[in-house]
């Protein structure tokens, strides 16, 4: 099986939610003054690519260490929406069903939004898709193990109440 990284690049201008941290790097040694080169990183966690813990939103829930690496691992099923993504707009469980997609073994649901038209502009934190309730259950229901999104969040805007985030947390899924 082909491994596909689908992760950002970090750097100095990866994207990040609105008012969170870009990436630092800092020398702390380099091979003119020490001989060598050692570099520290600065990151918040929901820069670029990143797996939310059941943790950031259920009190009591597992943090990323304890998640299973299974979660994050083996074949996804990547469902391209043949709507464009305008703002708030939902991906919902019929439009799977009516496309004829199927998971087909895999352990990883990917809605490809069509958000990465966006990426490193003002843009992409505001007009991503989100799926709808409906659709957050479904690849749960057909042995998938993670919901990853190619948008900021699989909520609408910034939400205190991170509804999706909590309903797949509940039942045990990983969010990427």
């Amino acid at each position: 099986m082909p491994v596909i990284d689908l992760s950002y690049p970090l750097a100095d201008t990866t994207v990040v939610l609105p008012g969170h941290p870009r990436p630092v790097y800092e020398w702390l040694k380099t091979i003119v003054t020490k001989g060598c080169n050692h570099t520290v990183i600065k990151i918040g966690v929901h820069a670029g690519t990143h797996a939310d813990a059941p943790l950031h939103f259920l009190q009591g829930g597992a943090s990323n260490d304890n998640v299973p690496l299974e979660h994050f691992w083996g074949r996804a099923g990547i469902f391209r929406s043949k709507v464009p993504p305008p703002a708030g707009r939902e991906i919902t469980a019929a439009e799977v069903k009516e496309s004829g997609f199927e998971l087909s073994g895999a352990k990883i649901f990917v809605p490809d939004t069509g958000i990465s038209a966006y990426a490193g502009t003002r843009d992409y934190n505001e007009k991503f898709a989100v799926p709808g309730e409906d659709l957050v259950d479904w690849p749960l229901g057909r042995g998938g193990l993670t919901f990853m999104t190619d948008a900021t969040s699989v909520d609408p805007g910034i939400s205190r109440e991170n509804p999706r985030h909590k309903q797949l947390f509940k039942k045990g899924a990983a969010v990427v």
